[in-house]
């Protein structure tokens, strides 16, 4: 038998502000006929307080990711060659090919390209019409934040998580760059959104608009929208009236995003290998290999990567302690100590002292962080810092929501003890991830440290304070827990360009991250000299491939410089089986393909040797056998027009 319904339904701030039983309190007729009068005015203005408010958070939001962008270059010049290759070609766009001719795809679903390249049809390639989407799907993101916290918890807390989104340092440097995490990062909030409205819609479109948004994810990065599909489950399940509506809410979900993803799944299945593009980070040029193996499984497993965690069971403490240690601590964990407290503390509230959404609120967002979170601490595979972006909306909504629920409760020692405990271990979070950086401001963690202590014995000793003291302990509460991210924010989107991953940076030349030039235009590991990129531009047009690299990244960097279509031998990392030696005799025979160069070990990729029997090693081994080899630039060049005598 189906327990009782839990609505959710808009919460329109009137918890926020003075009640009926507030005003009533002065035991006056006058002052009631004053409150009934008066309410309406409060809302409103309320209202535009909040309205006003969430326009300046946007408003900065968009200055943090896009401000002067350009100096970012291409970002990652690998994916940025994707999109130039998918605005010239429909076929790279639909499979997410490396260069315009398709001959093998990124290691990533096509989905988080297709913004940007959209924007490249339009505007023409340039760094901002590559990196413009990407942080115009931050900006949204903190929007989308905004309404899905306030749907279930209030305006003012909506605000809060915004804000607490905005400033994520992981937030903002993956927003300023082009990986596919920052589009995962929308869809996952907008599905959630999507999730939680289903349930106070009589109608079935929100439900349906759910499944399909996480189809969408899939697109974009396949199994790590796995992270927030439970989290979703949770909100389609909450207030439905029964059982029933329920499983067919999540049903109707579930189709949704078979149908949005399983088309191209299809589509890559059932096309021969000679009319689609290999599938990159594959050895057997399957879907699926790259779906649940290098992109999925492999990824918790460690199966297939080197330099791995440890194994699983090892991972058991580890996962305890990865997200607020090396480079995730301070790119996401600076609120995730106070996220999980005021969790905890928020449900262990009970009906009496929270509202019903906001308990649907805490446990969707719970549901999100924690999930993913552990997927997240206890993978030992390929686990980059910047992809726990996908943690920053259920950070900063946990904290808004649970300090709402705390903050009601203000005549409670028990709420108030919570607090303090809170604000403390926030502060000593914040001073151990500040200590890690001592180059930079040492008197911030000492001055965010005593804050902390300060506000947490006001908060423990005073039962009654006046509005003066409370206002002065939000401020210094909020000085304690916007600090750290504050500051990365700020020196992220000022401070040096990443060469490969998106990590964000405290200001000034103390700042930690990998850093690459300022406006180079090509993530220095895959940029050719001047002098090569002359004598690429002047082969004959009649050549569909201007170069020949081993490995993706240099491959890109040609492939930007030249403006011509560049050869990735063997993928991202120059280890798939693609091209065959076969089939590349046959491609330099026809002209297809102008030049040659051979691997380095600054590229970063795969170096084949004389006698690996890798397609890389044999091309590579083929190649300086029959043709002749100049230098220019530094880099030897093997012109395929020219057979050595």
């Amino acid at each position: 038998m189906a327990g009782p319904a839990v609505s959710v339904v808009p919460v329109d701030g009137a918890l926020d502000g003075p009640t009926a039983g507030d005003v009533a309190a002065a035991g006056s007729g006058i002052a009631r006929q004053c409150e009934r009068a008066s309410g309406p005015w409060l809302r409103r203005r309320e209202k535009a307080a909040v309205m006003g408010g969430l326009c300046i958070v946007l408003v900065a939001s968009a200055l943090m990711y896009f401000w002067r962008l350009g100096d970012w270059g291409w970002g990652y010049a690998y994916y940025s060659a994707a999109i130039e290759a998918g605005s010239q070609s429909f076929k790279a766009a639909v499979f997410g090919a490396l260069d315009p001719h398709g001959l093998v795809t990124i290691d990533k679903g096509p989905a988080g390209l297709w913004p940007s390249e959209v924007a490249v049809r339009i505007l023409g390639l340039s760094p901002w019409s590559v990196l413009g989407p990407y942080a115009a799907e931050g900006v949204a993101t903190v929007g989308l934040v905004y309404a899905t916290v306030a749907r279930c918890a209030g305006r003012w807390a909506g605000l809060g998580a915004a804000v607490l989104m905005s400033v994520t340092p992981v937030a903002v440097s993956s927003f300023r760059f082009n990986n596919p995490d920052a589009l995962l990062t929308l869809l996952s909030v907008a599905a959630l959104y999507c999730a939680l409205r289903s349930g106070a819609s009589p109608g079935t479109r929100w439900a349906w608009l759910a499944g399909l948004l996480l189809g969408l994810g899939f697109l974009t990065k396949f199994l790590a929208v796995g992270m927030v599909v439970p989290a979703v489950v949770v909100a389609l399940l909450a207030g439905r009236a029964s059982r029933r509506s329920a499983l067919m809410a999540v049903a109707r979900a579930g189709t949704a995003a078979v149908l949005a993803c399983g088309w191209w799944l299809a589509l890559v299945s059932a096309l021969p290998a000679s009319q689609r593009p290999f599938v990159g980070g594959t050895q057997d040029d399957s879907i699926w290999s790259l779906v649940f193996g290098y992109d999925g499984f492999n990824r918790v497993t460690g199966t297939g990567f080197t330099g791995s965690a440890g194994s699983l069971g090892h991972a058991v403490w580890v996962a305890v302690l990865r997200l607020f240690g090396g480079q995730m601590g301070a790119q996401v964990a600076w609120l995730l100590p106070a996220a999980l407290l005021l969790l905890v503390a928020g449900l262990a509230s009970g009906p009496a002292r929270s509202t019903p959404g906001e308990r649907v609120s805490l446990l969707t967002w719970g549901t999100w962080l924690v999930v993913g979170g552990a997927i997240l601490s206890s993978g030992q595979g390929l686990i980059n810092a910047y992809y726990t972006v996908l943690l920053a909306p259920a950070v900063a909504a946990l904290v808004a929501v649970g300090a709402r629920v705390l903050v009601r409760q203000w005549a409670s020692s028990t709420a108030r003890l919570w607090a303090a405990c809170i604000v403390a271990v926030s502060g000593v979070w914040a001073f151990d991830l500040f200590d890690r950086e001592r180059g930079w401001a040492p008197w911030l963690r000492f001055l965010v440290l005593a804050l902390s202590l300060v506000v947490a014995v006001v908060l423990v000793a005073r039962e009654r304070s006046s509005g003066r003291v409370r206002a002065g302990l939000a401020v210094a509460t909020a000085c304690v827990g916007l600090a750290g991210p504050v500051a990365y924010a700020i020196g992220t989107a000022t401070g040096p360009v990443p060469s490969t991953d998106p990590m964000a940076t405290l200001p000034g030349p103390s700042g930690v991250g990998p850093v690459g030039p300022r406006g180079g235009g090509v993530t220095s590991v895959s940029r050719p000299s001047r002098a090569l990129v002359r004598a690429l531009e002047a082969e004959p047009s009649s050549s569909e491939w201007v170069v020949a690299v081993v490995g993706g990244d240099p491959a890109a960097g040609y492939q930007l410089a030249t403006g011509r279509a560049a050869m990735a031998i063997g993928g991202w990392r120059g280890t798939d089986p693609v091209p065959t030696l076969r089939r590349f005799e046959g491609l330099v025979r026809a002209g297809r393909i102008g030049y040659f160069v051979p691997a380095s070990p600054s590229d970063g990729v795969f170096v084949p040797k004389s006698e690996a029997r890798t397609p890389a090693g044999l091309i590579s081994a083929w190649v300086s056998s029959h043709f002749a080899s100049t230098t220019i630039g530094g880099q030897q060049l093997f012109d395929l027009r020219l057979p050595s005598s």
